[in-house]
């Protein structure tokens, strides 16, 4: 008997059982090995811990789902934040108002050298626009616009970088700015260093891009 084994009483062992009394702290180890069973559970404690786990993991859970949802939220703010930005520093420069609605994308190119191209470019960006009556407007503004060009000449040409020529091929109606002459396309002094934005609208896709790059 389990009195026996342990040196006590059997009325010792009986309040143990029904919970009137605890074995004392000497013996604990000697009962636990006896019983094979913890300290832990003979002391009643192991309950308490599996109560303390059962709600974890539902919180886990919704911590990743709340993170899942605010991800693509946070992502489409700072989108659209960054959308407004360069739609209002494009606003000033051509006089026209952009679309409110579309995508946008924007990468910054030190060195354009992944396309093998080693001239500077500080930013490629471009929108693709969304079909709302804003959008027919700002299309029918640019296309009956002198300063968007069609075609250009060879001297023209020659002030946009080689690498980007070949948005030539691939756009409709192209405008170029610089930062330090009101003709866009008379060569900035060579003393100067020029701001310059080379764009490409592409009709089909109702995309514009945009360069920025320095000359």
């Amino acid at each position: 008997m389990l009195a026996d084994r342990l040196y006590v009483t059997k009325q010792a062992v009986s309040k143990w059982e029904t919970g009137k009394g605890l074995p004392d702290t000497t013996i604990l180890l000697t009962v636990s090995k006896e019983l094979e069973i913890s300290i832990d559970e003979l002391m009643g404690d192991q309950p308490r811990i599996k109560r303390k786990k059962w709600w974890l993991l539902p919180m886990i859970l919704v911590l990743d789902l709340m993170l899942l949802t605010l991800i693509p939220i946070i992502n489409a703010i700072q989108e659209r934040n960054a959308y407004d930005e360069y739609a209002l520093k494009l606003e000033s420069i051509l006089e026209i108002n952009m679309p409110v609605r579309g995508r946008f994308v924007s990468e910054s190119f030190p060195e354009w050298t992944a396309y093998g191209n080693l001239f500077e470019i500080q930013q490629m960006s471009y929108f693709v626009f969304s079909d709302t009556s804003e959008r027919d407007d700002f299309e029918n503004t640019l296309f009956s616009s002198t300063e968007w060009r069609q075609h250009f000449s060879d001297e023209e040409k020659d002030l946009i970088p080689l690498g980007l020529q070949s948005y030539l091929l691939v756009g409709n109606y192209f405008y170029v700015w610089n930062s330090n002459q009101e003709d866009s396309f008379v060569s900035c002094d060579i003393n100067l260093s020029c701001q310059y934005l080379f764009m490409i609208y592409q009709s089909e896709y109702h995309r514009l891009i945009v360069f920025e790059f320095t000359q």
